[in-house]
C-alpha cells in the first residue's frame, strides 16, 4: 500500500474535511468502533475556522497536523495538540485517524512513529491519549509503543445511544527510545 506523510496547512483543508467526514461516517457502522464521541462532524465552516486557529503557525498551542496521503486525498491523519496550560507544557495530546482501508497495512504503526519522533524533537516529556474501550486493536497499538494505562472512565460517552468507556494513556517519552 502506497502512502506518504506530510504536515498539514490551511490549503490542505479541503483535503482534511472530506477524510474526517469519511471518518465520522465509520461512527455509524455498528461493526466498526466508534472513531468520534460525536455524532456528526462539524459544519465546514466551523470546522474551519477551528483548524485555521488550531494551525495558525503564531499560535504558541499549535496543533500539528500530520496527514497520510495516497493518491493526493488524505486518507489518514495524527494530531500533536498541545495543553493550553502553562503547567502542562511538557506533556502533549496524541490523536489518530486512519480510514478503513489501511487498516493492517502498517500505515498506523508509521504514523504512530512518527507522531513520536516529532514529540521527543520538540522536547515533551510525555505524550496522552484518550481511547474508546470498545476499540481493543487500537488500545493493543498504543501498548505496543510503550503507552500505559493511567485511568479508566466507565460510561464517559455516549454516542448514537452507545455507553462507551473511555482509557487513559501515557507514553514517557524520556524513557521510550522507540
Amino acid at each position: 500500500m502506497d502512502y506518504s506523510f506530510k504536515d498539514l496547512c490551511m490549503a490542505d483543508f479541503d483535503s482534511f474535511f472530506e477524510h474526517r467526514k469519511r471518518m465520522m461516517l465509520l461512527n455509524q457502522d455498528p461493526n466498526y468502533p466508534t472513531f468520534m464521541p460525536r455524532e456528526e462532524s462539524s459544519p465546514k465552516d466551523q470546522f474551519l475556522k477551528r483548524m485555521s486557529e488550531e494551525w495558525d503557525l503564531t499560535n504558541q498551542y499549535r496543533t500539528i497536523t500530520i496527514g497520510v496521503f495516497q493518491n493526493a486525498s488524505i486518507v489518514g491523519h495524527g494530531d500533536l495538540m498541545p495543553y493550553k496550560l502553562e503547567s502542562l507544557g511538557h506533556r502533549v495530546t496524541l490523536g489518530i485517524g486512519i480510514e478503513k482501508h489501511l487498516h493492517g497495512t502498517g500505515c498506523a504503526q508509521a504514523l504512530m512513529q512518527a507522531l513520536i519522533d516529532r514529540a521527543k524533537s520538540l522536547n515533551y516529556d510525555y505524550l496522552d491519549l484518550g481511547v474508546f474501550a470498545n476499540n481493543p486493536k487500537a488500545v493493543k497499538l498504543y501498548q505496543n509503543f510503550g503507552f500505559v494505562k493511567n485511568a479508566f472512565e466507565k460510561d464517559y460517552f455516549r454516542v448514537f445511544g452507545e455507553k462507551i468507556d473511555h482509557i487513559c494513556m501515557a507514553l514517557d517519552l524520556r524513557e521510550n527510545q522507540t
